[in-house]
């Protein structure tokens, strides 16, 4: 994706957030019917690919600490990274939002430490 359109759906997605914390209403729709509900935010008739369905989760909550596993890549192996390779896919290269990152890495490792 270039830039600018990187820039354009990041955009697209503040937007989002910033209407879902002012407006609960908007949130429970955004909820239960998230075409419908983004498609009446922008005016337009958006639709997912056959087969896809979008899911939206209210994670507001600022006492929660949400973890969303995603698919299962189709080329997936069950190799462990080393630290160095989990670091290029964290993205912890020494910015504020990969020590961030890496922050939130060593607290998820902390508490389900054995």
């Amino acid at each position: 994706m270039e830039d600018s359109e990187q820039l354009k759906a990041d955009l697209f997605l503040i937007n989002i957030y910033k209407k879902a914390w002012k407006d609960k209403f908007f949130l429970k729709n955004l909820v239960k019917n998230p075409i419908e509900t983004l498609n009446k935010f922008t005016g337009k008739n958006g639709k997912l690919p056959t087969g896809k369905v979008l899911v939206v989760e209210d994670q507001t909550n600022p006492n929660h600490i949400y973890l969303n596993i995603p698919a299962k890549p189709v080329n997936y192996s069950d190799k462990q990274l080393d630290e160095q390779q989990l670091d290029r896919v964290t993205g912890a290269s020494g910015s504020s939002s990969s020590q961030s990152i890496l922050s939130l890495r060593n607290q998820i490792k902390t508490l389900f430490a054995s």
